[in-house]
């Protein structure tokens, strides 16, 4: 059986792509509010509750190093989305935690997101809907994309990370975002 390119054709494989590339913003939004690279940080919160976590814990729940989510920690306190707090037991480390307008965000961009995405898939059943899910993920296993697709939002944590498209389809755990490779 034939595979890749040469079963479907250079210009197929383009033009799904362009597809591809077209739906991007199907599971983010179309609001520039909800389009931020922060809202993956502010739902982790939104679900750890008010106790909020540290910035270890968010680090490996959105697959991002230390630095990079220190950075956008920064950028969303700057924004008034979320504040640290003093650790009850360590001194050292900080409580990450939504403020009121952070839990609003991650409310509205949801409600919206899910619109969005009830609307894109309509008419389309459950059948076709997981063979589309099967041949996106080896698409990304392919491309050694799994952090691409968002590990907090298929709910794979650092301490999950076996659950990954990669892991499931070749064994192999993926790298964590913002790591070079080897």
């Amino acid at each position: 059986m034939a595979s890749g390119l040469k079963s479907i054709g250079s210009e197929d494989a383009i033009e799904l792509a362009r597809l591809l590339q077209a739906a991007n913003g199907l599971a983010s939004g179309a609001t520039p509010e909800c389009s931020t690279n922060g809202l993956p940080l502010q739902t982790a919160l939104f679900k750890s509750g008010r106790r909020g976590l540290t910035q270890v814990q968010l680090a490996g729940i959105v697959g991002m190093t230390a630095a990079a989510i220190s950075r956008m920690i920064d950028q969303l306190e700057g924004e008034r989305f979320l504040v640290r707090l003093d650790h009850p037991n360590d001194r050292r480390s900080k409580v990450i935690q939504l403020t009121s307008a952070g839990r609003e965000r991650v409310q509205i961009c949801d409600a919206e997101r899910r619109q969005r995405c009830e609307r894109a898939f309509e008419g389309i059943t459950r059948e076709d809907l997981a063979r589309l899910k099967s041949m996106l993920l080896r698409v990304l296993v392919n491309l050694g994309a799994d952090n691409d697709i968002g590990n907090f939002q298929t709910g794979v944590t650092a301490s999950t990370r076996a659950g990954s498209p990669t892991a499931a389809l070749t064994g192999r755990k993926p790298p964590l975002v913002g790591r070079r490779s080897p």
